[in-house]
């Protein structure tokens, strides 16, 4: 489970600072990285969490340390874009959020984090038929 809480946290830190840096490039308004500024933190602890895991969840270990390459990587691409654009690079960090590069990698991160996610998901399952059950149970 920690797995799985590890993973969302992590793609949703990653879309919120997407989100910021796009508002951030479109309107060149600072206020719009607060939330990527609110996020940073929140992704560092989630992927030094995520390389603890690898080392206590070895089945867990080639996905957790793909996740967290690809994650670094976006945020390298989102610093770069926001380095661009503070230096007077509007073109340059236009160019790059417009090569898509980031949001192939946002799609990869996004559909390996449902692949782990779904892995419990049979489990949830389970337990929501058993509480159905009991509660039809407890109505006669």
């Amino acid at each position: 489970m920690k797995v799985q809480l590890t993973v969302g946290r992590l793609r949703r830190s990653l879309l919120a600072m997407e989100s910021a840096t796009r508002g951030y490039l479109v309107t060149g308004r600072v206020e719009y990285l607060e939330p990527y500024s609110e996020q940073a933190p929140t992704l560092k602890a989630t992927l030094e969490t995520a390389d603890t895991l690898t080392l206590d969840r070895p089945h867990d270990k080639t996905v957790l340390i793909e996740l967290i390459k690809m994650a670094r990587r976006k945020q390298a691409e989102m610093e770069e874009m926001i380095s661009l654009f503070r230096a007077g690079d509007r073109i340059g960090a236009m160019v790059l959020l417009e090569t898509f590069v980031g949001q192939q990698l946002m799609t990869k991160i996004s559909e390996v984090a449902d692949e782990v996610i779904s892995e419990e998901h049979p489990n949830f399952l389970e337990a929501g038929e058993v509480s159905d059950n009991s509660a039809a149970v407890r109505r006669r």
